[in-house]
């Protein structure tokens, strides 16, 4: 894991299994197509994944702040 100045740890796609969520949502800091996440040979062996409850979403989206930054993020799910 590694951290970026005062933000959340970033966890790598090596390291996803130790943590074998329920539902997963990948922040797509690199703007890689969602193929090369579920292609991966360590995230299809994720639960969540497995279970078709992993999802990329938008870095944009997903690092509002605020009122309006969580009311886009729950336009995700709707």
């Amino acid at each position: 894991m590694s951290r970026d100045r005062d933000l959340e740890p970033i966890i790598s796609i090596e390291t996803l299994n130790k943590y074998d969520a329920d539902i997963l949502f990948i922040v797509n800091l690199v703007k890689r197509s969602p193929g090369y996440y579920f292609q991966h040979p360590v995230f299809r062996s994720l639960k969540a994944v497995k279970n078709n409850r992993a999802y990329v979403v938008s870095h944009e989206t997903w690092s509002g702040v605020g009122i309006l930054g969580a009311n886009n993020i729950f336009d995700d799910f709707v």
